[in-house]
């Protein structure tokens, strides 16, 4: 529906995008039909993707709410629901931190999903997730690499990897090495964690 800082003509296109997602989040949890869902979800931690995945949605739901983005809020509740279950069967503990970032968007909703889910008081009265910080930190990082200031390649990296490590692999790449044309680099500029320019 667009930032809440702008004015921006009315259009229910954005309504119905909401509640296809809605309906999604209602398959995610609950089955069709009578059935429901979440009495059978595991009680496992669930994968590294998906912690990963939940951790990056507390964080972005959070900061955003903070900052009054709810636009990407949602966005970023939507990009959960679609991805989740690629990543194995959705985990109880996880189905019960989607509920209370889904809460202050659609209140109705994630209260029934909260009853579905066995407990007993109002999801108001629940603290609000945290993410795992373990979980935040990427264990690798892809690096652009430039000759003389033009994109060239990109490398993949483990994150803690050094100035040493990262000039080494960026001037080891075949495509890096097509461009220098056997000249020595006058110069090696690293960014670290984004780029690395190499001036000839």
């Amino acid at each position: 529906l667009g930032p809440l800082d702008r004015s921006l003509p009315w259009s229910t296109d954005g309504i119905m995008g909401v509640y296809r997602f809605l309906q999604k989040a209602w398959r995610l949890l609950m089955a069709e039909g009578k059935e429901v869902r979440l009495k059978d979800l595991p009680d496992t931690e669930g994968t590294l993707a998906q912690r990963r995945l939940m951790a990056r949605t507390i964080e972005q739901v959070t900061d955003d709410l903070e900052d009054l983005a709810f636009n990407t809020a949602i966005s970023q509740l939507m990009v959960f629901v679609r991805d989740i279950e690629k990543t194995g069967p959705l985990p109880r503990k996880m189905a019960r931190d989607f509920t209370l970032l889904l809460a202050p968007f659609a209140p109705h909703i994630a209260e029934e999903f909260w009853q579905h889910l066995g407990e007993t008081e109002s999801l108001a009265y629940a603290p609000w997730p945290e993410p795992e910080a373990e979980m935040l930190v990427e264990e690798t990082i892809e690096i652009v690499v430039q000759v003389n200031g033009k994109l060239r390649d990109r490398i993949t990296l483990p994150a803690e990897a050094g100035r040493e490590e990262i000039e080494a692999r960026a001037l080891a790449s075949e495509r890096v090495q097509r461009h220098l044309g056997g000249k020595p680099p006058r110069k090696i500029i690293v960014v670290p964690q984004r780029l690395v320019n190499i001036v000839v």
